[in-house]
């Protein structure tokens, strides 16, 4: 198994499916082996109780669950929906195992409203929506919606930011030359490098670059920019109440040079805290 998720084929599901059941088994294992996924799970705890008004809680896109498996510790009673048969199979195992009872988990697609049929005062996003084409990701935004009791809220963690995401690509010294542009005009460079890149390398080996700006799902493909997902946050029903980004001490080069650019551009995670508003259905939502 790889020790990188990145370097995973994006079209190689079954492996893919096979890393995350890995990492959930080492963590369950030892929960100090992913301090990163420990900073996750107390932000959504801590929001959760704050702010939610009940305890029905629900994540689309659980992947192995092992968000909700620890969530429901708190008292939660959880709904886990993921498209990976696979996943929820080792979920529901791990359920068992562990006698929790206050947990189900079901095989969907996004955009699948029939899998449930009641709301919740709280839905949770964890380090799925870059993992989403931008169509699908207004679809789940919309089903969210759906789903959200009057008074709910939305939480969401992705990771990394674009401009962090970069770091752990090839040809990183393609970004790094220009980063102390201004934030338009360095993203306007990174679209002209997610055209150019990929078709120059192609034509010099005739093979798709793997690990780069342009991963298919369910890789990376569509990191969101702090600008980009709340627009669509708000086109979508819900008023951001909260954001924050920070950086994990992990990276601990991507750390030192933050520190010297002083740039949010090198910030590598994002959680948000949104709230459910009334939508006029004579408007589009696009």
């Amino acid at each position: 198994m790889r020790n990188n998720v990145n370097n995973i084929s994006s079209v190689n599901e079954q492996e893919y499916s096979q890393y995350f059941v890995g990492l959930t088994k080492k963590y369950l294992a030892d929960t100090n082996s992913d301090l990163q996924f420990q900073k996750e799970l107390d932000l959504f705890i801590k929001y959760a109780k704050r702010f939610g008004q009940g305890n029905n809680l629900l994540e689309i896109g659980c992947g192995t669950g092992r968000t909700l498996l620890l969530i429901s510790k708190e008292g939660y009673s959880c709904v886990g929906i993921d498209f990976d048969e696979m996943q929820i199979n080792f979920a529901n195992e791990v359920k068992v195992e562990l006698k929790i009872k206050n947990i189900t988990f079901l095989t969907a697609k996004i955009g699948d409203n029939t899998i449930v049929d009641k709301t919740f005062d709280i839905i949770i996003s964890n380090d799925l929506v870059e993992h989403l084409p931008e169509n699908v990701l207004i679809e789940y935004f919309k089903q969210v919606h759906s789903l959200l009791s009057e008074n709910g809220i939305f939480l969401i963690h992705s990771k990394p930011l674009k401009y962090t995401y970069l770091l752990n690509k090839k040809f990183i010294l393609f970004v790094l030359l220009l980063c102390f542009l201004p934030d338009k005009l360095f993203n306007n460079y990174l679209k002209f490098l997610d055209y150019l890149v990929p078709r120059i390398y192609k034509i010099i080996t005739g093979r798709r670059l793997l690990n780069t700006w342009q991963d298919l799902p369910p890789g990376h493909c569509n990191p969101p920019d702090e600008e980009n997902i709340q627009t669509q946050l708000r086109r979508n029903g819900f008023n951001v109440e909260e954001i924050i980004t920070y950086h994990p001490s992990t990276h601990k080069f991507s750390k030192i040079f933050r520190r010297i650019v002083k740039s949010k551009k090198l910030d590598t995670s994002i959680f948000i805290f949104c709230k459910k508003i009334s939508i006029d259905n004579t408007k589009t939502l696009m």
